[in-house]
């Protein structure tokens, strides 16, 4: 069963509480009696990021990834960064 908690009493204790997530435990936060949060333990996968991220190993990224969409916006009139790269190239040869 799912053990809950108050927001004061969350508030009080939460060094506490975060440990018995950080263990497996789930825990409904509660505002007047009212469920409103469920802190449960990250997957796996995201604790290892997270231990890296924290360890300094890996940097996470400024922005999220995009797939599909420009990061600039090529001015109208201005080359495409391929079009600069293909004529660098050019000169190289």
């Amino acid at each position: 069963m799912t053990e809950q908690v108050g927001v004061r009493e969350l508030r009080d204790q939460l060094s506490s509480y975060l440990d018995r997530v950080r263990h497996g435990e789930q825990i409904e936060v509660t505002d007047r009696g009212r469920p409103v949060a469920m802190l449960i333990p990250l997957p796996d996968d995201r604790r290892e990021l997270a231990e890296l991220i924290a360890s300094g190993t890996v940097t996470p990224a400024k922005h999220p990834w995009q797939p599909g969409r420009p990061r600039v916006a090529v001015p109208p009139g201005e080359p495409s960064l391929s079009e600069v790269l293909d004529e660098l190239r050019a000169d190289e040869r």
